[in-house]
């Protein structure tokens, strides 16, 4: 009975541990790039106040800094970050 017991909890340790590699993992890290893409957004807005720049030029350089490869995906964080900001840009002014 205790052999079952144990092989079972072994089992629910090992499934448990393979849904967190699977799944967590890799949304952990893509919640992470969509708040350094966010982050890099509102900085490149901010510097922009002050000297000429070409904003979405300079979040894609700080990215590919970061090594982050600019897929689609990252082009409409970016573009849906840059949607965000502008919003709440709106409705501040």
């Amino acid at each position: 009975m205790n052999t079952i017991i144990s092989t079972l909890i072994g089992a629910a340790i090992l499934l448990a541990g393979a849904a967190i590699t699977a799944y967590a993992i890799p949304w952990l890290k893509e919640r992470r790039l969509l708040d350094a893409v966010k982050t890099l957004v509102e900085a490149a807005e901010k510097l922009a106040e002050n000297q000429p720049l070409g904003k979405k030029a300079w979040v894609i350089a700080q990215l590919e800094q970061l090594g982050v490869t600019v897929t689609p995906f990252v082009d409409a964080a970016i573009e849906s970050a840059v949607m965000q900001l502008d919003i709440a840009i709106g409705q501040a002014g």
